[in-house]
């Protein structure tokens, strides 16, 4: 009997307690509640004092474009809130993308630009190009908008550039260039050359006013040293009465050096190292005799390589404008050349 007492005085004081900590919540909650309306009072600002960053036409379609062209376009921002609305940054996802911001600052009910220009050149193939606005906007703090299109390269040349590297003076190494027209917009190639009389070409129709290649070959015998030249080709095409396609390289003998100029800062006064690999065109091995640098504070390593070259580094270099235009002279064993001389340069290389 006493043990049903207990539970019966257990069972009257739990709902009581429950009612008791529900009571207690809730005004702990009314008084969170007054507490926020209270502040919000007294600094002046309501739930709608916030900004709102809006664009009605986020994505642009520009369609199918040439290559050729840019593409420009203004989206139209608006601020539909009741507070100012900030601009943090307006950043791009690639470096073709150019963007200008009329304003930084949007009040509420106002509206600005940004001003985008899309650069096509160079670039084939569909195009999502995206811009996105940073702002203050607390339900979208990043409004992206988009470009969306394709571009068409109406004239295709792969490579754009032939560098040639290391040539001997008797090089009969051939490069080619494919000139490719879109079928939207074919052409016909009308003429091609070099510049330069070290080189010719040969001009191959694999489909008429669509597809052709160019077949460059040296003409020896070429001279020593450095070279830069163009390909022009000729084109019926309006949009490219001329191409051009540049063209570097470097004519060594049967010894040379990689670098062939030793390039350095302006005048400093700490000292610096530079490295110098000597090597044979031929790949026939050969020695050194002697390295001379052109100032006795130079000190000179040697060693030789698993290629039948070697490495030959300098260091105690002191940059100063005495050492422009000075020589670091290599002898060697080779009959054909007996002695190679490197410059030493001041200044930026080109």
């Amino acid at each position: 009997m006493a043990m049903f007492a207990f539970h019966s005085v257990l069972d009257v004081r739990r709902p009581a307690q429950r009612g008791i900590n529900w009571m207690l919540a809730t005004r702990f909650a009314w008084f969170g509640v007054c507490f926020c309306l209270i502040y919000l009072m007294g600094t002046g600002v309501t739930a709608r004092d916030l900004p709102r960053l809006i664009c009605d036409e986020p994505e642009y379609c520009f369609g199918i474009l040439s290559n050729t062209n840019d593409v420009p376009h203004t989206f139209v921002l608006a601020n539909e809130g009741e507070a100012p609305l900030t601009v943090y940054r307006v950043q791009t996802d690639c470096g073709c993308t150019r963007v200008r911001l009329e304003d930084k600052i949007i009040h509420p009910g106002e509206q600005t630009t940004v001003q985008v220009r899309l650069i096509l050149k160079g670039r084939a193939g569909v195009q999502h190009k995206r811009v996105t606005i940073e702002s203050n906007d607390p339900d979208q703090p990043r409004l992206t908008l988009s470009l969306i299109g394709e571009a068409v390269a109406e004239v295709e040349i792969k490579p754009e550039r032939i560098y040639w590297g290391n040539l001997r003076s008797d090089a009969a190494e051939v490069k080619t260039v494919d000139i490719r027209f879109d079928d939207s917009a074919p052409g016909h190639i009308t003429g091609a050359g070099v510049i330069s009389p070290a080189f010719a070409v040969d001009l191959e129709t694999n489909k008429s006013g669509l597809a052709y290649r160019i077949r460059i070959r040296p003409v020896p015998p070429l001279v020593l040293g450095r070279f830069a030249t163009n390909v022009w080709i000729t084109t019926d095409a309006p949009r490219y009465p001329q191409l051009t396609v540049p063209m570097q390289g470097r004519v060594v003998g049967d010894i040379y050096t990689v670098p062939d100029e030793l390039w350095l800062a302006g005048d400093t006064t700490q000292s610096v190292s530079r490295l110098l690999m000597v090597q044979s065109s031929r790949r026939q091995g050969f020695n050194i005799l002697k390295v001379a640098p052109p100032l006795t504070n130079i000190t000179v390593q040697v060693r030789s390589t698993l290629t039948r070259g070697y490495r030959v580094e300098l260091r105690n270099i002191y940059s100063t404008r005495a050492l422009d235009g000075k020589f670091l002279v290599i002898t060697t064993d080779c009959a054909t050349m007996p002695e190679l001389t490197v410059p030493f340069r001041i200044g930026q290389p080109p």
